[in-house]
Order: structure tokens, then sequence, then C-alpha cells
């Protein structure tokens, strides 16, 4: 944004001004401005700036003579700045009885220096209106935030620069206590660009480039630091500089903004509607920027007491489940404690020294983590991105998927190019692998980025983020859910079955294009105003809930089935050896008996017969 100064006189009190850089961006971040009366000029006024000492200089021919408007015509002519007058009168008020008085956003007020030089005004340091107030007139207790909001907007200077609204809908109509609300906002200063610089080459009489590297480096070397914006141009080691420039046909970008950025543990500051007794800030544990952009929402479906707390790192959403009752549901303490319970391991929170955590919070109330990386300080030599002075530019191609089913294989088709993997290795063809991990000691088998174990006593799949470092170790605990059946007699590991069963409630439901229950109106995924988004979490709940199908119907199909069918041919065949064993086959029985019968009778004659014939011998012998 342009630099700004807001000039403020003690008399006479409509001298005061609005000096504008022309540019946009940071080079005028501190710009002095200086009065000094000079009896020998013409006209009554005269400017310049001096870009080394960052010193805009003001000349009057007659402090009692020369007026504003001769000072804006100079500095205008001078071209650097731009000035108009603060026809507001310098007031630092908005009131609701007197609307569009105006409002001075910046004051700063000139001290008088030595040689008769007046410092009367300073650019600052960030740009834009930065460290003013606006101060609003209401009456206590009876004016409300639809005031404030109607004063602000209609003011005829004040929203040139600044525009009001509520929070939300309806939300807006309580009264304001001065001496309760600690919810003063404080503006900042406009983002900075970089700006663009133009070279410009020389071509021959055909239209040709004739300008090399090395005319290139000789014309920008003896230039000054402001001239070239601080950017410098050199030849690669070995290259004499003879080749020939090309026109671009699109702007060249630096490679970076010349910076060093540390990582930082990204944190948020809630917004509240209930005010600094409902606000806390959220600080992750980890430091980097896989946090920044994290976003807390609150879901209506909690209990007071026992509020839940969880995080998807594909959406990067923090969700607590609050009991939102106005007067008495969740308090900001009970929050902080689901937080810091259920995500104990990522988040960390801190109470607002100005609160107590007493403030119930709202479904409005939210924040977003910020400031996972940060800038410890400038350096020199950023490569420019295009050219060849950046030695390491070129593609990176990466696979949408995880694991050793992924690839990426590059050809040439025509020309040569080095490509290289991962490791640095020179490949043309790269492979990826499969999570590997370890769950209680015990190897897990991996899928891409999914791991999964089932053991007698544990049957566990899950799938972790693409962010997870190697050698991390993670830690969970089950508490409960699943179900136990028994398949065989002996009450035993190997004869019993488990099977888990995961929440289907909507705030469960969805994956990383979000969570089922955001499909409600004024939800992120809202038909009316996210159809798309809509139709992908409605896609991930069917497949979710589709593979859970899949899952208990094989385990009805492959484990409970087929146990019933063996256990009825164990039935079936107990019950028949008890048969063979109590049921007699009378036919068969009845059989034997006359067999047995005729047996005894025919032996018994038999015997008679033998018995016999000693006697009829001796009959003979007689």
């Amino acid at each position: 944004s342009a630099s700004e100064a807001y000039l403020t006189f003690d008399t006479p009190t409509d001298a005061n001004m609005i000096i504008t850089a022309a540019e946009n961006g940071a080079d005028y971040n501190p710009v002095t401005i200086t009065y000094q009366v000079d009896a020998s000029i013409t006209p009554d006024a005269a400017a310049s700036y001096n870009s080394t000492t960052k010193v805009l200089t003001v000349l009057i021919r007659d402090d009692a003579a020369t007026d504003t408007n001769d000072v804006i015509t100079a500095i205008n002519l001078d071209g650097t700045f731009t000035a108009e007058l603060d026809y507001a009168g310098n007031s630092v008020t908005l009131e609701r009885d007197n609307a569009g008085t105006g409002v001075g956003f910046v004051t700063l007020i000139g001290t008088n220096g030595t040689d008769g030089v007046w410092n009367v005004g300073n650019t600052g340091t960030t740009g834009g209106r930065e460290g003013g107030t606006l101060e609003f007139i209401l009456a206590q207790g009876a004016d409300t935030a639809a005031d404030i909001v109607t004063l602000l907007n209609n003011d005829d200077l004040a929203n040139k620069s600044f525009t009001a609204a509520a929070f939300s809908a309806g939300n807006d109509g309580g009264a304001i206590s001065y001496q309760n609300d600690t919810n003063t906002a404080i503006s900042a200063g406009g983002v900075m660009t970089e700006g663009k610089m133009t070279v410009r080459l020389a071509t021959n009489a055909s239209g040709i480039v004739s300008t090399t590297a090395a005319d290139l480096v000789a014309f920008m070397d003896p230039l000054t630091d402001a001239a070239t914006r601080g950017v410098s141009v050199s030849l690669l080691d070995g290259n004499d500089g003879s080749g020939l420039l090309a026109a671009t046909t699109s702007d060249l970008v630096f490679d970076s903004a010349g910076v060093v950025m540390t990582d930082a543990a990204a944190s948020g500051l809630v917004t509240a509607v209930n005010g600094v007794d409902a606000r806390f800030t959220i600080t992750a544990l980890n430091v980097g920027t896989a946090y920044d952009g994290a976003t807390l929402q609150y879901v209506g479906d909690g209990t007071k007491g026992s509020e839940t707390a969880e995080y998807e790192p594909g959406t990067k959403v923090i969700t607590v489940h609050v009991d939102p009752t106005a007067g008495t549901g969740t308090t900001a303490a009970e929050v902080e404690t689901a937080i810091e319970t259920d995500l104990i391991a990522l988040f960390s929170v801190t109470q607002d020294s100005d609160g107590d955590g007493t403030g119930i919070v709202t479904l409005q109330d939210t924040t977003t983590l910020s400031g996972g990386s940060v800038n410890t300080g400038a350096v020199d030599g950023a490569s420019l991105r295009g050219n060849a002075d950046l030695s390491d530019a070129g593609l990176t191609f990466r696979a949408s998927d995880y694991g050793s089913d992924a690839f990426v294989s590059v050809k040439a088709l025509s020309g040569t190019f080095n490509l290289t993997d991962s490791t640095g290795a020179t490949s043309d063809r790269s492979v990826g692998t499969d999570v590997d991990v370890r769950i209680n000691g015990i190897q897990a088998i991996g899928d891409g980025l999914r791991a999964s174990l089932n053991t007698s006593t544990l049957d566990l799949s899950f799938q972790i983020d693409s962010t997870v470092a190697a050698g991390t170790s993670l830690d969970f605990t089950i508490t409960g859910g699943g179900a136990q059946f028994q398949l065989g007699p002996d009450v035993v590991s190997n004869q019993q079955a488990r099977i888990g069963i995961q929440s289907l409630s909507t705030a469960k439901l969805g994956g990383i294009s979000g969570k089922l229950f955001e499909l409600r109106s004024g939800g992120l995924k809202a038909l009316d105003t996210d159809v798309k988004g809509a139709a992908n979490v409605v896609e991930e709940v069917i497949t979710q809930v589709t593979t859970l199908r899949g899952r208990l119907g094989a385990f009805q199909r492959t484990t409970l089935e087929t146990n019933i069918a063996s256990l009825q041919d164990t039935l079936e065949n107990l019950t028949d050896a008890e048969s063979s064993i109590r049921d007699a086959d009378f036919a068969a029985e009845s059989a034997a008996l006359t067999r047995a019968q005729i047996l005894v009778q025919a032996g018994v004659s038999v015997l008679s017969i033998a018995n016999s014939n000693p006697q009829n011998v001796l009959a003979l012998l007689r």
C-alpha cells in the first residue's frame, strides 16, 4: 500500500493535510516531512524529496502569508507524494448526533527542531494508516452495535477507509457498556508490495536484441540501491556473459522474498461474541506451517461438562462439541478443558489475560491459526526464478497417491534433461513406499498411508497424516466400543472374535473434503453456497458407510456364518452318535435271538444223538 502521513498544526486548525506516497511499497517508510522558512524562494512554497536521506522538505517563503493550498500545490508538483486537505478539521471523534464530522486517523504533532526546521510528520515504518484511534461518542447502555455500524458507515470521511458490519446476523442489538466492553480493535498498516522493475533491452536497426548478459551487469553495477531497489545482477562462475538476452513474455519473480523463515508454533486468538471472558488462545505444540490455517469450530451437539474435541488434519478443522444454550451453555473454560484433554498431543490453550473463562461460547465464535513460519532476518542474493542464476530451478513431479503402488515415471520425447529421485540418485522412475509402522512392538501391514494389524487381541486399522516424520512415536488409548463374539466352547482369545464400529454421527462422517454436519444451512458446505464441496462430502460419506457395511457383511459371512455352520455339523454328528447308543434295532435283535434259539436247539439235538451212540453199541454186545 502507499505510505501516508497526517500533518496537524496548532494554528490554523484548517491547515491540516494528508500526504500520500505516489507509489506503493516500503521505499517510503519511514520518510520525514520538514517545513523550513526560506524568503528567497518563488513562488510562495516549494517541495523536494531526497531519496537517500528519505526527507521531504517543504520550503515556505513567508509563514505568515503562505497558506495550505500553496504547500499542497508544491508537494503535488514535486510528484513523489500527493497532498490534500484533511477537511474534517482533524476531529478524532464519531458522534451519533454529529455524524459527518469526519475522523483524523493519525495525528502527528510537529515539534520545533533546530535551525528553523520543523519536523511536522513521518510516514511511519509499515505503510498505510496505522496507530491512530477511532473514538465513538455514544449513550451509555442505550446505543447498540448496530448504532456503531450505522455511524461509521455513514460518516463521509471515515467510510472512505473503514467499514463496519455486525459479527453475525442477530448479534448487533446488544447495548454497549463502556466499563465492561474490552473488545477493542486495532487496525494495522496496509500490505506492502515489492513492485516491478522493467529493464529495456537495446536492439539493432532490425529490432533484434543486442544486449548481452555482460552488458546488463555493466549497466546495473554503477546504479545506486535507490535506483535498483536493492536488486543486483551477477554472472555465474565460468560465464563470460557474452550470450544475448531475450525479452520475457511474462514477469520474472524472485524465488524467495530474500528473508530467512524459521518454523514457529502457529496460534490463534478466538474471536468471541460474548467478549473477553469467552476468549482464549490456541497454540500448536508442533512448530511449522502444518497448522497454519487450522480453524476452530463449535458444533452444538455436546453436553455441558462433557464437551469433546477432535482435529481433522485433512481439512485442518478443530471441532469442539458444545452446549450452545444461551446463559447456561458451555463456557470457554470448559472448551479449554476439552481441547487439552482430547488434543493434548497437538494443542495447548491459554486463557485471555483480561478474561476469566466464564463466558458462554456461541457457534459463531472461531479463530484461524497462523504464524507457523516467521521471518528471522533478511538475506541477500535471492535467486530470480526463470533465470540461469537459479541453479536448482526445475520441475518436481509428485504422485497424488502414496504407497508402493504409486510411482512417477518421466521420459524425454525429445532432447535430454537430468532426472533425480528424492535421494538425489539419477533415475527416470520413482516408486513410493508403504508406511512402516510397529504397533505395540508388532509389525503392521502398510498400504500407502494406512496401517492395519490383526492379532488375537487387537484388530486395528488407521491412516496417518502425510506430514508425520520418520521415527515419530504416537500414543493413543482405546477406551471402549466394539463387540466380542464367542465362537468356541472355551473362553479363550483364539475362540473369540472382536469387531469395532466407528461413530456414524454427522460430526464424524466425512473426510478431507469436510464433515457431513457442514451441509446444514449456513455451514461451510451448505448446498446454496458450495454445491461441489457438498457433493464431495456426500461421496466420502457414502464410501465410509459402504466400507463399514462391507466390513460387517464380511465379518458376518466369513466368521459368524461359517462358525454357525461348523457348529451345526458338530451338533448333527453328536446327535447321531447319541442315537446309536440310545436307540436299539429291534428287527436285527429279534433275528439274532431266533438264530441263537435255533442254534441252541440244534446243539442239544446233536448232543442227544452223540450220547445215544455208546448205548447202541452196548446193546449189540449183549
